[in-house]
């Protein structure tokens, strides 16, 4: 299994885990915030919750939105009171949105670590009025596992990453020693020089020397 992919079956399980935990969540996903305040949706139960995610990135606002940038916590009532209000709610163009997709209740929980806003969970529902106390504490409660998960899982791809890094350098190590009679220092200089004259990754150039190609 890919390291990436791991990661991305660890947050759609958060995702799916979400309809069982929280009373009254019929649509679940997991939005993610990458450089730049990019924000981006890799995890989502069904396609109702990535059109949802997808039209607030488009309009550039909705609740997944505050919960990763404002508020940690974002419960809504009933999306039709934007309506009932002329359209002058917290996210006017979005409600409609979620209103047309039969969505009336929505409750987005930041996920984080100490120090980090990792993204966000969102929770939508049909009916109005979906969420009710315990079931924001529980969605608190589930977004804290949620982060410590998705953090714990970041980490170890990272980790994998790096071994395999570090494994394809020493086999390119060897294949140099063995070509021209270098020890393991001069070897990993050779690499390291000629990545730094011709602009290539490390892990690129010595993916390169193991696989036979002509490149030092």
């Amino acid at each position: 299994m890919a390291l990436q992919e791991s990661y991305e079956l660890t947050l759609q399980s958060v995702a799916r885990t979400a309809l069982t935990v929280v009373p009254g969540c019929e649509h679940a996903s997991v939005s993610l915030r990458h450089a730049n305040d990019r924000i981006r949706t890799p995890a989502a139960t069904d396609g109702v919750a990535l059109l949802l995610d997808a039209r607030q990135y488009q309009l550039d606002e909705g609740p997944c939105l505050d919960a990763v940038r404002n508020e940690p916590v974002v419960v809504t009532g009933d999306l039709g009171d934007d309506e009932a209000e002329g359209g002058r709610g917290r996210w006017s163009q979005w409600s409609r949105s979620a209103r047309e997709a039969g969505v009336r209740s929505v409750l987005s929980v930041r996920v984080g670590i100490p120090g980090t806003v990792l993204g966000s969970l969102n929770l939508y529902a049909d009916p109005p009025r979906a969420y009710d106390r315990d079931a924001v504490a529980l969605a608190r409660l589930f977004a804290d596992h949620a982060a410590t998960a998705m953090a714990l899982s970041n980490e170890l791809v990272g980790l994998r990453s790096a071994l395999a890094t570090r494994h394809t350098i020493g086999l390119a190590q060897g294949v140099l020693m063995q070509r021209y009679s270098l020890d393991v220092d001069a070897a990993f200089a050779v690499l390291q020089r000629h990545s730094q004259d011709t602009n290539t990754k490390l892990r690129d150039l010595a993916t390169a020397v193991v696989e036979g190609r002509d490149v030092i």
